[in-house]
């Protein structure tokens, strides 16, 4: 689940991040504010991100 942004620039893992968020913000106010499940997202998508900056190092 990542955005056309992410598309674009697979291996910028901010360009994943800011993507990831624009898609959970649109979700949270669709579907009403959930923070648990927004933090837990958000937990995710940081791992991710860190973890495929790891491996390219």
């Amino acid at each position: 689940m990542v955005g056309p942004l992410a598309v674009a620039k697979p291996s910028s893992p901010v360009v994943l991040l800011l993507s990831y968020l624009a898609e959970s913000s649109s979700y949270l106010f669709r579907d009403g504010i959930d923070v648990l499940s927004y933090i837990l997202k958000l937990r995710l998508a940081l791992v991710l991100c860190l973890w495929k900056t790891e491996v390219r190092n």
